[in-house]
């Protein structure tokens, strides 16, 4: 038995047919194969679904629909997977784009398999990057763009560029953000407190009191990882 927990995040769709044929050819050789997605193409490639639903959380915990993907049956009016597999519901973008005149230009780009390209980014705008697994996509945001604005925004001096030049004609553009791909943190305990590290004030401020002070205890007690200085109960985890 294989049980996979959604193996299509972060696939081109050209990845996801490959995927699909994998799968096929586990269960062709005699395997179960239970798979978590949201992938449409591989909810449809599935002999047997199982929604859960309506919605999340504590609206959520129900079977909604049971059986083959593709037949319409009662129960789906409840399963929102089924609506939208069955095109009763779908997505559509009401409002018309706007491109911006103003652009992020950067030439000359030469970095792994990227060689001697262009590209102009609108601002004010939402721009996507894509392409199949192994394109050069991250390679593109990570290793030039972010590095090509900090350099423009004077964050950071590069040595070895990986482009000529970039321009922005956008006086309105002062500040990056750069949200990568790393998880939030290596402990099964890190939250956004602990990640933006105003816990490290928090714990500060326990250490400053009196009885801390006499019992000799450091900030570092108060973490939720050392045991004594975090609730035993919970060990730190926020819940039993």
């Amino acid at each position: 038995m294989y049980i996979l927990d959604e193996p299509s995040i972060g696939l081109h769709p050209n990845d996801t047919s490959k995927l699909i044929k994998i799968l096929q050819k586990l269960k062709e050789i005699g395997n179960t194969v239970i798979v978590v997605e949201h992938d449409e193409d591989i909810i449809k490639s599935a002999d047997h679904l199982i929604d859960l639903g309506p919605y999340a959380g504590k609206n959520g915990g129900k079977i909604v629909f049971q059986g083959i993907p593709s037949k319409k049956v009662k129960s789906t009016k409840k399963s929102l997977t089924l609506k939208y597999l069955t095109k009763e519901l779908s997505i559509t973008n009401k409002e018309k784009s706007k491109i911006s005149d103003n652009r992020i230009i950067i030439k000359n780009i030469q970095k792994n398999n990227i060689k001697n390209i262009n590209i102009s980014i609108p601002t004010d705008g939402l721009t996507l990057i894509t392409g199949v697994s192994g394109s050069g996509k991250s390679t593109l945001l990570k290793s030039v763009v972010k590095p090509a604005i900090d350099l423009y925004l004077g964050n950071s001096f590069l040595e070895n560029k990986s482009f000529d030049k970039i321009l922005i004609n956008d006086e309105n553009f002062k500040e990056l953000e750069f949200v990568n791909q790393k998880p939030i943190g290596r402990s099964s305990r890190s939250n956004p407190v602990t990640y933006i590290k105003a816990y490290d004030e928090i714990r500060n401020l326990f250490s400053q009191q009196p009885l801390a002070k006499t019992r000799n205890y450091k900030s570092g007690f108060f973490s939720f990882n050392v045991p004594g200085g975090r609730c035993e109960e919970c060990q730190g985890e926020g819940e039993i």
